[in-house]
């Protein structure tokens, strides 16, 4: 796991790793730049296009091309969730290789105010040893006597159909037993486990009283040294949160035409430049200076900027200067920004997602809008009663009258309904 974690790493010693399980939605390898697929699926989820996506994300300073090696079914699978997610093909993709323009964006509004909600988080606790003694039992590993060495060749056998056939008789080789001292055992558990040291000395000597142990037995040590050292539970803590939509000290400052300003670099395809634009090109339409806490706004889909467009509008029909929208889907390090929510997959394990737009009412309410592709609407993940969706909605029933959260689902334009209820939601007073 820590070499896996070290992958970025220019001292890493790994260039190639086989995952299994691993690797897909809520991991970002900035290093990686090839993915190859193989693995037969028996399920329908996204799991191809998460994978495949690990190599695609464009990081500043890195030009280098991904490359995606797919099994002839992946790519129809692949082909397929690229149709429905980005409305792009696979050949398309392959038919030219997507230039990128990188940019700097700029935190225009560090004073946004935060979005005040209750919420219920879990905590990780230690609880107390029921005693201060520390016992071990003589894990029941025999260390081997013996290891076995067999030669093989590559060659087709006609009767199993196996590719490697033995060459020869295996041979045995004799083997002495590895054992290393109590100290060095003592040490090497109580560094691992962040254990005392003495504590740990004086339970090996109760178990191995001739003062060696075998080298076999130290994992087995070690997983009851933490049994019974480190015990965890998790509890449910109700807090109120007080969540910055952006957080100035994220953001690193640099000198940009004599001024000193908070900016960070990003990178979109030269293709999605139209879909690139600050608060110059809306001056005459947005006289309330709505939205664009940074500049420019970076939007991934044609539905994301309409919608943000629309909403623009709607917003400078009203007179009440604390209304207010802004995009949230490009920035998503925690340092950055607190809305970051997290999920459970499938699998239990936690992701984290972060909404496309927060809106905010004349009245405080909050109104967070995800933009989906209209093929999107039954998956499981990213679905109107996906995943994600589900999670914004515990929260939303812990914050009533006070947080919203809806789905917006187009393929274009966002649909005039969709924009009718965002003013019905603005127009709404619940005070």
């Amino acid at each position: 796991m820590d070499a896996f974690n070290r992958l970025n790493d220019p001292s890493s010693p790994h260039r190639v790793i086989l995952l299994v399980n691993k690797g897909t939605e809520g991991w970002n390898c900035p290093s990686l730049f090839a993915t190859a697929l193989a693995r037969r699926l028996r399920t329908a989820n996204n799991f191809v296009l998460q994978a495949a996506s690990r190599c695609l994300r464009q990081v500043p300073g890195n030009d280098r091309p991904a490359r995606i090696y797919l099994s002839e079914a992946n790519r129809g699978i692949l082909d397929r969730q690229l149709r429905e997610t980005y409305g792009e093909s696979l050949e398309q993709l392959n038919e030219r290789r997507r230039r990128t323009t990188p940019d700097l964006i700029r935190l225009r509004k560090p004073d946004v105010a935060p979005i005040p909600l209750h919420r219920t988080r879990q905590v990780l606790v230690r609880e107390a040893a029921a005693t201060d003694a520390l016992s071990f039992t003589s894990p029941a590993i025999t260390p081997a006597d013996a290891v076995t060495v067999s030669v093989f060749d590559v060659g087709i056998s006609a009767a199993s159909r196996r590719v490697l056939r033995q060459v020869g008789d295996a041979l045995e080789i004799a083997t002495g037993t590895d054992t290393v001292d109590h100290y060095t055992a003592s040490v090497t558990l109580a560094a691992n486990y962040r254990a005392g040291e003495w504590r740990v000395l004086d339970a090996v000597r109760q178990t191995y009283p001739d003062g060696s142990v075998p080298v076999a037995h130290l994992a087995d040590l070690g997983r009851q040294l933490e049994e019974q050292s480190s015990r965890y539970r998790i509890d449910e803590v109700d807090e109120d949160a007080s969540l910055a939509i952006v957080k100035p000290e994220g953001w690193p400052e640099r000198e940009i035409d004599g001024i000193m300003v908070r900016a960070t670099e990003v990178s979109y395809p030269t293709d999605k430049s139209h879909l690139v634009f600050g608060p110059d090109t809306k001056v005459s339409e947005n006289v309330g200076d709505y939205g664009f806490h940074y500049e420019p706004y970076n939007f991934d889909s044609r539905p994301e900027a309409d919608f943000f467009e629309k909403v623009l509008r709607l917003l400078n029909l009203s007179t009440d200067e604390v209304q207010e929208v802004y995009f949230t889907g490009a920035i998503t390090d925690p340092a950055k920004t607190d809305l970051v929510f997290a999920y459970r997959d499938a699998d239990g394990r936690i992701r984290h997602y972060t909404p496309d737009f927060v809106v905010r009412a004349h009245d405080g309410r909050w109104l967070l809008v995800e933009i989906k592709m209209t093929a999107r609407r039954g998956d499981p993940v990213e679905g109107q009663t996906g995943l994600k969706a589900n999670a914004l909605a515990a929260l939303v029933a812990l914050n009533p009258g006070q947080l919203e959260y809806r789905m917006v689902f187009a393929d274009a334009e966002v649909d005039p309904r969709d924009v009718a209820a965002m003013r019905e939601f603005l127009a709404t007073d619940v005070s």
